[in-house]
């Protein structure tokens, strides 16, 4: 078996026993999906994770537009520390991608990544690599 294949084994493991499921399939080496739809990555690092948010920032930036209404999104921002007519500027003018710069920089990539959970988990494995979950 390789490291990848134990990785899996690992990760399928601690999903079954923290979250009473299991990956459904695994679309790449690092990411799968669950029957619920949800996805799971494995990451050796935050600032791994943080990069493949940032490469895919429009794709994140139109999940947050359809997440909340603009009000809302006003106010998130806001609780976060931006002032509130920064806010209201980068929601009204449609720029999705700072609302998400913002929302990885305040809660860090499990914002996007660990749609089921919300959590990060460490792994046994040589690389101590984190599941977004």
């Amino acid at each position: 078996m390789n490291k990848t294949q134990r990785l899996q084994q690992e990760v399928t493991a601690y999903i079954a026993e923290t979250y009473n499921t299991k990956p459904y399939e695994w679309l790449t080496g690092n990411r799968f999906v669950d029957h619920h739809g949800c996805d799971g990555y494995i990451f050796k690092s935050e600032r791994a994770a943080r990069r493949y948010v940032l490469g895919d920032i429009n794709e994140m930036g139109s999940e947050c537009q359809s997440a909340m209404t603009d009000e809302d999104w006003i106010s998130v921002l806001s609780a976060g520390g931006m002032r509130r007519g920064n806010a209201r500027r980068i929601v009204s003018t449609g720029r999705w991608d700072k609302v998400a710069r913002r929302m990885l920089d305040t809660n860090g990539p499990e914002y996007f990544l660990s749609t089921y959970s919300g959590n990060v988990a460490f792994m046994d494995d040589d690389d101590c690599s984190l599941l977004y979950y």
